[in-house]
């Protein structure tokens, strides 16, 4: 896990550096941080759930470094279309068993699906997520919190933030779950925000002579670069059992 800057000018630095680097939709700027985590081993097998178009492989050229590459997605048509592609892919609905053996995957990436999942549904998926990873493996998981957008997609079900995977993949003993311990076998490689600016929050004066010079302010402020940023999600990466073998 990369090290916390020790320091209040040395935290601004780094709060400054995030959000001029992830106030930013495109998700490609959050497959980037995946890149030095990607395994060593060309055999080694990668996973992407919720894979959608396979924009995640696609940006990281994965297909053409790793030769067991799987897509999987719950959409039969984006399914047909990876496979027109000459892709591995499969139709898979989480918290579905996962189509893999024990231990045999390297890296698997999970991006914007859990917000669909119940709680007991999230649990269940941990287990899958847990059983197909190999000691040293890598999880990264994407996904938004609860912020003023976040139930305009209809089909969300209930953000889970970063702590809720702490809880139950970590042996961090100050978060103790409800339920049953999935794994105590993973450790916190990375953590990264996402911002958005395009809430705007309302702020004005029924009257109109103090209403028209907050109106000039809030311009003046916007032209200088000031906003209100609001974490609206986050990029998580685990690895399973640093340090351990089978």
């Amino acid at each position: 896990m990369s090290a916390e800057p020790r320091g209040p000018l040395a935290r601004w630095r780094r709060a400054l550096e995030y959000r001029r680097t992830y106030t930013d939709a495109r998700r490609a700027v959050y497959y980037d941080v995946v890149r030095p985590f990607l395994p060593t081993d060309a055999g080694a097998r990668i996973v992407d759930v919720g894979c959608g178009g396979g924009d995640f492989g696609e940006h990281l050229q994965l297909c053409q470094r790793y030769g067991d590459v799987w897509f999987l997605d719950g959409n039969p048509e984006r399914v047909r279309e990876l496979l027109a592609m000459n892709r591995q892919a499969a139709l898979y609905v989480a918290p579905e068993r996962l189509p893999f053996s024990d231990g045999t995957v390297a890296l698997l990436h999970c991006s914007h699906l859990v917000e669909h999942l119940y709680p007991h549904e999230f649990h269940r998926f941990l287990g899958e997520i847990d059983r197909v990873l190999a000691y040293g493996a890598i999880l990264v998981v994407s996904t938004p919190l609860l912020w003023s957008q976040f139930y305009v997609e209809a089909f969300h079900i209930r953000p889970y933030p970063p702590g809720t995977f702490l809880k139950y993949l970590t042996a961090d003993r100050s978060r103790q779950p409800s339920g049953a311990q999935v794994s105590l076998d993973y450790t916190l490689e990375l953590l990264i925000p996402r911002f958005t600016t395009e809430v705007d929050h309302v702020v004005g004066s029924s009257v109109a002579a103090v209403d028209l010079p907050i109106q000039f302010l809030r311009q003046v402020i916007r032209l200088l670069g000031i906003r209100t940023f609001t974490q609206n999600g986050y990029t998580l990466i685990l690895r399973k059992g640093r340090g351990k073998t089978k």
